[in-house]
């Protein structure tokens, strides 16, 4: 996040993941890391969210006095032998 203010909550501005599929199993690929169905972390400038892009995700709609920045992109990282 490059900007976000003292406004940004857990419903404003903030960014979700959810698991692919809700209920008790954990055992697909996308669950595997997460504990609840939702997590949501809060905007706050400075943060870095780093995390594989097949998980769920999304942002809650931000209203404040000034405006949310964020910066994303998608990296495709390759091992060499």
């Amino acid at each position: 996040y490059v900007q976000a203010n003292k406004d940004s909550k857990s419903m404003n501005g903030s960014t979700y993941f959810m698991r692919p599929y809700s209920g008790s199993s954990k055992i697909d690929f996308g669950s595997k890391y997460m504990e609840d169905d939702q997590i949501m972390v809060n905007a706050e400038e400075g943060k870095l969210l780093v995390f594989p892009s097949h998980i769920y995700h999304g942002s809650h709609p931000f209203e404040g006095d000034i405006n949310r920045i964020i910066v994303s992109a998608n990296a495709i990282i390759e091992l060499k032998e």
